[in-house]
């Protein structure tokens, strides 16, 4: 016999918890993408470094965000399987997140590392 299926609303505070730890955990991650597309005094980063590394971080916020969903849920509710018809285009907003306010930290970064490199520049 299956377990009884319950399909997680918006109000449910195991989703409202995950999404807003995913979102908070996309703030924080997005400076440090931001970092990586500064200009670095040695040699350049590899493409492919900086690539893999926004891969990774979009991934483990998306993956993290319903992870985190899940267990919340099955501690909450413990032998109820677990439903996301209502809920599963929410788990997109914090890699979309993560990708609008990485990109945005990297303009940053460019720009201050620009103006550092101004001529005539008083330290």
């Amino acid at each position: 016999m299956n377990p009884p299926s319950q399909c997680v609303g918006p109000n449910d505070p195991a989703f409202i918890v995950a999404l807003a730890a995913g979102l908070i955990a996309a703030l924080l991650l997005s400076s440090v993408l931001g970092r990586l597309g500064r200009p670095r005094r040695g040699p350049p980063r590899p493409r492919l470094y900086r690539d893999l590394t926004w891969f990774a971080m979009l991934a483990a916020v998306f993956f993290g965000t319903i992870i985190l969903m899940e267990w919340l849920y099955s501690w909450e509710h413990p032998g109820v399987e677990l439903c996301t018809t209502l809920v599963w285009r929410w788990f997109f907003l914090p890699p979309v997140v993560l990708f609008v306010s990485g990109a945005l930290w990297g303009i940053r970064e460019r720009k201050l590392h620009a103006l550092e490199r101004l001529p005539g520049k008083v330290s």
